[in-house]
């Protein structure tokens, strides 16, 4: 009898085990790094997409590998072209087709990085890039060596085109383009587009391989004519695996990335981030501003308290913006005001109002809206300009209040200075 009992207990506990194990291999596991969403076979193309903030606004990245050549580090590759199709280099250079000096090479490395927050570019790596010699393009040699570069054009070999021996050993291929379909480039209307790559064919030094909209690898000239020919372009830059992601409404995004708010390298980038419309609501019925008392301590009166509060939620983060309505009574001429403040040594900041959005007023006073940091509104308020928040309208009412910092923020958001946005 008690044997029975034995064996009937050693059966529930291995079918309990076996539950428990297949409980567990159904499991999924939540995504947390960029190497967890890196292309495979059989995922979907919206499972290994990473969304990246250019110039405010999140532009989808393909997470190709998560060991580009043989780095470990996670591959990323635009996925749409740029709006703007580029020429590669100057046709008159002697040699134009070499990537090392190449004008498309030096302006995604330094000026297209510039889209991106603060935050990302401090993430993004530099990379070991292959590319053909100088001398190889001419002298018809296998030659290649190694630039850094954080970001980059992808090579005719990482495509998984065939050898040629016309064109170097750039780089490794990458699995994610095993088929043509998957070489093809798109323009974020849906329009196919042709797409430069970094290999120069080596039988001439002014031609340089590129992707045909029907996903072929091609050698292009560099000019013809009187005239630059001008392809697509896919930015391409590496992430540490372990780059932490999240996902937001079936979306995934780099966590530093995500919400960073970041200073703009020019008063044209910057406005970009403005909101499409802002009220100045003196006779609208909206509830109370945030009065005066939950001010925090140490700030100019000309700082308005729902502005303050949020400067001091974010007073470590000295990059971060801030949308905000500038104004002054005693002020009657605002360039000459501006053009007094630019030129005193002591500032060092520079405005500029060509950007700044006038905005009607009942109470005859010249307002003004644009989007500003700590440092340019302490300065505006030591000038006698009254600094206003202007909230995104976007919030939990329920948890908005004056009591607690946190239902401050959240009032603030919702009902700012008086001012809301659209």
């Amino acid at each position: 009898m008690k044997n029975k009992s034995l064996i009937a207990i050693c059966i529930i506990l291995i079918i309990t085990m076996l539950i428990s194990s297949a409980c567990v291999a159904n499991v999924s596991t939540e995504e947390s790094m960029l190497q967890d969403i890196s292309y495979k076979y059989y995922k979907n193309e919206d499972e290994y997409t990473v969304m990246i903030k250019e110039q405010g606004e999140y532009v989808p990245y393909l997470v190709i590998t998560d060991d580009y050549d043989d780095s470990e580090t996670c591959l990323l590759l635009r996925k749409y072209l740029l709006d703007e199709y580029m020429r590669y280099g100057e046709s008159d250079q002697f040699n134009p087709s070499y990537y090392g000096r190449s004008e498309l090479g030096e302006y995604i490395e330094t000026e297209f990085i510039k889209r991106f927050s603060q935050d990302m570019q401090g993430i993004i790596l530099e990379s070991n890039v292959e590319i053909s010699t100088y001398d190889s393009i001419t002298d018809l040699d296998e030659e290649t060596e190694y630039i850094n570069r954080k970001i980059f054009l992808l090579s005719y070999y990482e495509l998984g085109y065939e050898y040629s021996r016309t064109k170097n050993l750039e780089g490794k291929p990458l699995e994610y383009f095993n088929s043509t379909e998957r070489r093809i480039a798109y323009e974020e209307d849906g329009e196919k587009g042709e797409w430069w790559l970094r290999t120069p064919e080596l039988r001439s030094n002014s031609v340089v391989m590129g992707v045909t909209v029907n996903g072929e690898g091609a050698g292009c000239g560099i000019s013809g004519g009187s005239f630059d020919y001008e392809l697509g372009v896919r930015p391409a830059f590496c992430l540490p695996r372990d780059t932490s992601i999240i996902e937001v409404d079936g979306l995934y995004y780099i966590e530093a990335d995500y919400n960073s708010l970041d200073v703009m390298n020019n008063a044209e980038d910057r406005r970009e981030l403005l909101y499409e419309d802002v009220h100045v609501p003196h006779m609208a019925k909206i509830p109370q501003k945030v009065p005066y008392e939950c001010c925090p301590e140490g700030y100019n009166p000309r700082i308005q308290a729902a502005l303050a509060c949020v400067m001091e939620a974010h007073k470590d983060e000295p990059e971060y913006l801030y949308h905000a309505i500038v104004h002054s009574g005693n002020l009657a001429d605002w360039h000459e005001v501006m053009f007094y403040i630019n030129n005193d040594a002591t500032n060092e900041v520079y405005f500029n109002m060509d950007y700044w959005i006038r905005k009607e007023c009942e109470d005859g006073l010249d307002k003004y809206y644009y989007i500003f940091t700590a440092a340019e509104i302490k300065i505006l308020a030591e000038n006698d300009i009254t600094c206003a928040y202007v909230g995104s309208g976007k919030g939990d009412v329920e948890k908005a209040n004056l009591e607690t910092a946190e239902g401050i923020l959240e009032y603030c958001e919702l009902y700012s200075d008086g001012y809301y946005a659209k």
